[in-house]
């Protein structure tokens, strides 16, 4: 018996500011990792931004993304589907 997998297209709504990278990122990367293809959509097909506190330290650089959520989420705003996400 051969096993096919199949490969979606996954829809990730965003909005358009202040989310959190991690909450973004980390799903993101484990999607692609497992071959499926990302989709962003925000309000008005503007590429979103995170909470800019979140990538900086919220409170004496405390409270913020850990690094390794932090460099996935400037990995991915890279990204053509990122900067032109679906309406």
């Amino acid at each position: 018996m051969i096993l096919c997998r199949s490969v979606a297209r996954v829809l990730i709504p965003l909005p358009d500011r202040d989310f959190d990278p991690t909450e973004t990122a980390v799903p993101c990367k484990t999607l692609t990792t497992a071959g499926h293809d990302i989709v962003f959509a925000t309000e008005n097909g503007d590429p979103p931004g995170c909470d800019p506190l979140l990538l900086t330290g919220v409170v004496l650089g405390q409270l913020g993304a850990k690094a390794a959520p932090k460099a996935l989420y400037h990995e991915i705003e890279k990204a053509p589907e990122f900067q032109k996400p679906m309406a």
